[in-house]
């Protein structure tokens, strides 16, 4: 090769020899050419490298095959956050873009459900041009991702099943299956507009809702005097037109009753700023109430249920309130046995004022926000559409913002039309 060659992208406008340390420690003389691509970048390459097509252009031709073909854009995503989540946890990563490409177009080996946008942040990402697909789960997760022990995986099962072994998620699946017919043994109804999905170690259901699309359309028609069977395109305009002028009296005659079993109370606190259109029965979810009430610690013991978790991430350097969503402290291990410590002696402080003589109402006090309690909250289109887009949001606490989430999918399941308008305007 010489200067003013083009090969493939590259066009060579100088050659050298230099020395190159390579992690070995070992240091040897290596060719080296510059040369400048058709994208206008200019930057040094192995000789040999360009001589045998190993290196056709600055990295731009891959950049443009990935943003072109979605599948194998997808391919790179999933590569991208299994390398990065292998290096994150120690584990050793042998799996090649081939073997990816085999597992994640498969259904779910758990459920059967088919590789789709099964989720709004999917759905997001898929709007950039990627393929539908399933995550890969480690069957043993104790051991990393080798061939034998990954499998076709989708987001719901994933989450659920988290660091279980098959047999414990199994189990797992039983109870709850167990657990939601007792629940909706009750109310026959429910058990056939139920929705299940899974926040944390607690659970987010769909418990009932009255009212869809076609309640909002026919209620801004009344005025006139005029009902509708069936949605049509104009009935679509019309929907929208209402979102983005702030007509907002028909969304308010969508109404959602949703059960949150399990969830810390610091995230509920946060729930409870939004009233408008919303009435809450909190605590044991099968008692029969109207308005916001809660299982009275000046009554019962509680019993031990804490928040413990995912991962303890660092404050955000420029947003007062917010973490970093992707990082971790150094010592988390160091954090997480402070965090334990000191909801097991708050814990141990609660029985002991019990133990004394204290009345629970007073006792109480020391039970940190931590605490997991079950509620259900009744709200309409409107507010929940609301409370998803202040909370799901970068700047909002990130368990807050996993709870948006599947609210967000929930709304979106029974009124797509209606969340589409008023989550866009």
């Amino acid at each position: 090769m010489n200067i003013g060659d083009k090969i493939n992208r590259l066009t060579i406008t100088a050659i050298r020899n230099t020395n190159k340390t390579f992690k070995t420690g070992k240091k040897r003389k290596i060719k080296e050419v510059l040369a400048k691509c058709e994208c206008g970048t200019e930057k040094w390459f192995r000789y040999e490298h360009v001589k045998s097509g190993r290196s056709k252009s600055c990295g731009c031709l891959n950049y443009e095959a990935h943003t072109q073909d979605p599948t194998i854009k997808t391919i790179h995503y999933v590569m991208t956050y299994i390398l990065s989540s292998a290096k994150k946890r120690e584990l050793k990563m042998e799996l090649t873009e081939r073997d990816v490409r085999s597992i994640i177009f498969k259904n779910c080996v758990y459920c059967g459900e088919k590789p789709s946008n099964f989720g709004a942040k999917e759905q997001r990402e898929f709007g950039k041009g990627m393929s539908p697909f399933n995550g890969v789960d480690r069957i043993d997760s104790q051991r990393g991702y080798v061939i034998g022990n990954v499998v076709a995986c989708c987001s719901q099962c994933n989450t659920m099943k988290l660091d279980l072994t098959v047999e414990q998620f199994k189990e797992k699946v039983a109870k709850i299956h167990t657990k939601i017919n007792t629940v909706f043994d009750e109310n026959k109804s429910n058990k056939q507009t139920a929705k299940l999905f899974k926040y944390y170690e607690g659970l987010v259901v769909l418990n009932d809702y009255m009212g869809g699309d076609l309640s909002v359309a026919n209620a801004a028609r009344v005025s006139f005097n005029k009902q509708i069977s069936e949605i049509t395109d104009t009935d679509k305009k019309l929907i929208s037109y209402l979102a983005e002028h702030k007509h907002m009296s028909p969304f308010r005659h969508v109404q959602f009753s949703i059960i949150l079993q399990d969830v810390p109370e610091f995230v509920l606190r946060q729930l409870y700023k939004h009233q408008v259109g919303i009435a809450y029965t909190a605590g044991d979810f099968r008692e029969s109430a109207t308005v916001w009430n809660e299982v009275s610690g000046r009554y019962v013991e509680f019993d031990y249920d804490f928040f413990e978790p995912v991962s303890f991430r660092p404050q955000h350097e420029s947003n007062k309130q917010a973490s970093y969503k992707h990082r971790t402290v150094k010592n988390e291990d160091r954090a997480r046995q402070i965090y334990k410590d000191s909801v097991k002696q708050s814990w141990d402080a609660y029985h002991n004022l019990l133990k004394e003589g204290v009345a629970k109402e007073q006792a109480r006090m020391v039970i940190p926000l931590a605490f997991k309690t079950s509620v259900i909250w009744t709200a309409s289109l409107e507010a929940l559409a609301h409370f998803v887009k202040l909370r799901n949001h970068e700047g909002a606490q990130v368990e807050t913002q996993a709870l948006a989430l599947i609210i967000e999918d929930i709304i979106r399941s029974v009124c797509p039309i209606s969340s589409e308008a008023l989550l866009k305007h």
